[in-house]
């Protein structure tokens, strides 16, 4: 369909056929296993604006009377209800907790003004449908149509390399006007049910906004928020920082800048980088400090509402949303850099959240593949906070086309298989998730029910132990270095994505994902993954060389520690990885081949080698005499956006290499992602347990071993004796 052209559609229900149609050409349908009579149609629009005119029904030939709907335009819904029948068929098998909800659309009416009618009519089709069920209830707080045009200044805006500019159908995230009506629509809602005998029903509050309610920005082609609110907050937040011009003039090593007149930068400037794809502190530092304020305003409003939920309901509900997204599937740069979610840690410091959730990461997640987090469940644990994941799984009910593509499930039991391996992944974790139906139907089969019933009831028998977490392997997360890297996939996939969720899933031994700023307060690992830290903080850098202890492997990918305020310092990340390191101006594809008769290269071919076809850059070279040299680096050089091309044309040197720091056993590599096997490696000479050596998938706890593979057979073993 094409934007502003309208669109006639017409649903028709004969029976148990189902069928929908678009300017009368059909464009889906499907029977409805269990056909009920209808109760009442909801028309959403996706990821879009819409306007729904002229709605008539008609039965039998007769017309129906005039059906009545508020508010006009509709903001995107996020999910699909279930409806009674699959709600009695999940109770008959032991599910009595649900998740679902509405929009502000459905309740926020008007300025102030709102009617509860709709929320009431469908937690009552709940109880109605299952007397024991409860409610962890999403409440989408996107602003309604209606609240956007009577306030265009606060809307979020959208821009392209291009020049193009654009509103999303929500609010921005720093606007005074949305927080506090937004707030207090969300405030009448609770206080409303609280009041209400249906509150006995409410387990909890999932608050959700932004693109697809999840607390980002936007997904799309483009970058944001350019909208006149979120200017304004950013002058205030470099207020805040720097309390005048002069500071500012310092920070920015610019002199033609003033508080009232600092802008968002443009498109281009967030694209591209002085370094490659990381951003010069002396010369990009409004790109660095508009990145930090983008995700803090993001992680403000969350804390926000969280507060305004919390004091509604007395503190008698849990309260939760989306957030902390630091492994997205990353099919678009704007899907991690211009997310918003790089302030975790300001979140998990919010007393009023109880629990943070995300949906499992959608690369990878097919039969034989892994079930990684969105986000870093050790940090949110640490926080003493649940996590919980979202799993919509593409089951064998998923329409087989292009849309559902991602993962789908072939058969019943290999859905099966998929979701106790989801399960699996969560609990061992600690953490639980609930069963998203998308599209509706996903989960009507009587033995898919029954599986699921199944499930829950062998989380309620787990032990204690199983959801404490077993790992020795812990992949540590920089969140302020994210303020340094330009809106790119081409750091971003070989370090961090395809790292941890194309490679780590097969090592066969569970590893945790937290934050360098957990580290103080975590536990010892035996082995720590660093992927992408170039620019930490000095308090995290000293917590990063407190890891340098007896027993302890540390590996690093990339250029850790690289970045200063003072600019790029090769001696900076010398002195943080402990080993000499000098930077060389290139970027483009780069592989590392490992150098024959080291302890890491045994059980590999001669001539093995890993590395990424991106243009990836800058790179730091070993040249430290006492480091053992595992691998040489070599690079072609690629140009990068806007035609800019690298210093150097090609390069070869020392790529891979290990030294004793401090005692511990230090590993830099120049470039990722490593592969499964030679992670392997790593940790089995770190002194790792690891339960699979055969590229299978391992999830495990002190309570619970579970393994995953794409085929049948018998291929595990533990490599030490455990009760």
């Amino acid at each position: 369909w094409q934007m502003g052209k309208a669109v006639r559609l017409r649903l028709e229900v004969d029976g148990a056929r189902v069928a929908g149609y678009a300017d009368g050409q059909l464009v889906a349908q499907r029977d409805d296993p269990q056909p009920v009579s209808p109760r009442w149609v909801t028309l959403g629009a996706y990821c879009c604006r819409a306007r729904f005119e002229k709605v008539n029904g008609a039965a039998g030939g007769a017309a129906l009377p005039a059906l009545a709907f508020e508010g006009g335009r509709l903001a995107p819904p996020w999910r699909a209800s279930a409806g009674s029948s699959q709600i009695s068929a999940l109770a008959r098998v032991g599910i009595h907790l649900f998740s679902f909800g509405f929009s502000a659309a459905d309740w926020w009416i008007g300025d102030r003004r709102y009617s509860f009618d709709l929320p009431e009519v469908l937690l009552r089709s709940m109880v109605e449908a299952d007397p024991r069920a409860m409610a962890l209830l999403r409440v989408d707080i996107n602003p309604p149509a209606w609240w956007l045009e009577a306030h265009p200044s606060e809307r979020m805006l959208a821009r392209s390399l291009d020049g193009r500019e654009w509103g999303l159908p929500w609010a921005c995230f720093a606007s005074k006007q949305w927080l506090e009506d937004a707030g207090a629509a969300l405030d009448a809602l609770i206080r409303h049910f609280s009041a209400s005998p249906l509150n006995e029903h409410i387990l909890g509050w999932h608050f959700a906004a932004g693109d697809c309610g999840e607390w980002s920005y936007y997904w799309g082609e483009g970058v944001t928020d350019y909208s006149p609110a979120q200017t304004a907050a950013f002058r205030q937040w470099l207020r805040d920082r720097y309390g005048g011009d002069a500071g500012l003039r310092r920070a920015w090593h610019r002199d033609d800048v003033s508080l009232e007149a600092a802008e968002i930068p443009l498109p281009r400037r967030r694209y591209i980088a002085s370094l490659g794809f990381l951003y010069d502190p002396v010369r990009e530092a409004d790109c660095i400090d508009y990145r930090r304020f983008h995700s803090e305003a993001a992680a403000d409003a969350i804390c926000h509402f969280a507060q305004i939920a919390k004091r509604a309901c007395g503190g008698r509900q849990i309260v939760g949303a989306f957030y902390g997204y630091h492994l997205p599937g990353a099919w678009r740069p704007a899907d991690w850099h211009d997310a918003g979610h790089q302030a975790l840690a300001r979140v998990l410091a919010c007393p009023h959240l109880d629990f943070i959730c995300a949906p499992n990461n959608y690369r990878n997640r097919g039969p034989g593949g892994g079930c990684a987090p969105q986000t870093l469940p050790a940090s949110i644990a640490l926080a003493g906070k649940l996590y919980l994941a979202e799993d919509d799984t593409r089951t064998f009910l998923t329409p087989d086309d292009d849309a559902h593509s991602i993962g789908r499930c072939p058969d019943l039991q290999t859905t099966v298989a998929v979701l106790e391996r989801n399960w699996a992944a969560a609990a061992t974790q600690g953490g639980g998730l609930w069963w998203m139906d998308q599209g509706g139907g996903w989960y009507d089969d009587s033995e898919l029910v029954a599986a699921l019933g199944r499930l829950v009831r062998r989380h309620a028998e787990l032990p204690s132990a199983a959801f404490r977490s077993l790992a020795e392997i812990a992949v540590v997360v920089d969140e302020p270095s994210a303020a340094y890297m330009a809106q790119s996939l081409d750091l971003l996939l070989p370090l961090l994505v395809a790292q941890v969720v194309d490679e780590l899933a097969y090592v066969g031994a569970p590893f945790d994902l937290l934050l360098t700023t957990d580290l103080p307060r975590a536990r010892p690992y035996k082995l720590y993954i660093v992927p992408c830290a170039p620019a930490p903080s000095e308090e995290t850098r000293r917590a990063l060389r407190a890891l340098y202890r007896p027993g302890a492997t540390v590996l690093w990918l990339h250029a850790p520690g690289l970045l200063t305020d003072a600019g790029p310092s090769a001696e900076a990340a010398s002195e943080l990885v402990g080993m000499k390191l000098a930077l060389r101006m290139i970027g483009g594809p780069t592989h590392i081949r490992l150098l024959a008769g080291s302890w890491l290269s045994r059980g590999f071919p001669a001539g093995f080698s890993y590395g990424t076809d991106r243009c990836f850059g800058p790179l730091l070279e070993v040249v430290d005499p006492d480091a053992e040299i595992l691998g040489v680096a070599r690079c072609s050089s690629m140009e990068m956006p806007g035609g800019i091309l690298w210093p150097l044309p090609a390069y070869a040197g020392p790529g891979l290499a290990a030294k004793k720091v401090g005692g511990a056993r230090v590993i830099f590599s120049a470039a990722g992602p490593l592969p499964a096997p030679l992670v392997r490696c790593i940790a089995r000479e770190a002194g790792l347990n690891l339960f699979d050596a055969d590229g299978n998938v391992v999830y495990a706890s002190e309570g619970l071993v579970a393994v995953h593979d794409a085929a049948a057979g018998r291929w595990t073993r533990l490599e030490q004796r455990r009760r």
